[in-house]
């Protein structure tokens, strides 16, 4: 109690100095309670380091386990990236492991490091890989191996790029299409009657402000994701 009571005193000294972040205290067993039935309440909890490893625990237990959970230790001058479950040894060559937590661990190292690119592609890639039930691994429900779970990830990564590239190709279509319309809208020698000319011009206009409206639509309906994936 003499520790706590420090650390929790400490605390509320400090709290006024960061007056955008409500402060609130709560003892460790009914915290973890809260946890499971309000988890949504909580953002940031500032705890000891054995009650940090409990709720830790606790918390990976109510999205899947320790194989799915990250984590992040970041300082003034440096910052460490790893899986919360640490090395495993009983299992260690056994191909059995879930690679998730190492590999979410990467994706938040790629944000530290401001790769956002990157971490959105792997972050989607992952998501890409558990929604076939079929590559899940043991402790998730599934029989495939870690070697399976990461080549199905390293596809779907693949498979990204090449959707990516048709996408660029498609725009420089679209482009491509703009610029032969105005050209055919303008030039008196094509034969064609003007309001013919501008018909054809208007079209690739239309469809690429269209797949600008449907890009963008994309890009907010993964935003609310993400949001909702902060809130768990």
């Amino acid at each position: 109690k003499q520790s706590g009571g420090m650390f929790l005193g400490i605390g509320r000294e400090i709290a006024p100095d960061y007056p955008e972040t409500t402060f609130d205290d709560r003892i460790i067993d009914n915290t973890a309670m809260q946890l499971v039935i309000h988890p949504s309440e909580y953002d940031a909890i500032v705890t000891t380091n054995m009650f940090g490893d409990i709720l830790s625990d606790l918390m990976a237990g109510l999205v899947g386990g320790l194989g799915v959970t990250g984590s992040a230790n970041i300082g003034e001058d440096c910052a460490v990236f790893e899986a919360v479950h640490g090395s495993a040894p009983d299992i260690a060559g056994d191909g059995i492991a879930n690679p998730t937590a190492v590999i979410r661990s990467g994706i938040m190292m790629l944000r530290h490091l401001g790769e956002t690119r990157a971490a959105d592609a792997i972050r989607q890639a992952l998501q890409d890989t558990y929604s076939n039930p079929a590559l899940l691994t043991r402790d998730l429900g599934g029989t495939a191996s870690t070697t399976q779970f990461a080549d199905a990830l390293y596809k779907n990564r693949e498979t990204q790029k090449r959707g990516i590239l048709a996408a660029q190709w498609r725009d420089l279509a679209l482009v491509a299409g703009v610029l032969v319309g105005l050209y055919l809208a303008f030039d008196s020698s094509a034969g064609a009657a003007p309001v013919g000319h501008y018909l054809v011009a208007m079209l690739p206009i239309v469809a690429y402000v269209l797949l600008r409206m449907a890009r963008q639509r994309v890009v907010r309906d993964i935003e609310k994701v993400r949001s909702m994936d902060r809130i768990r």
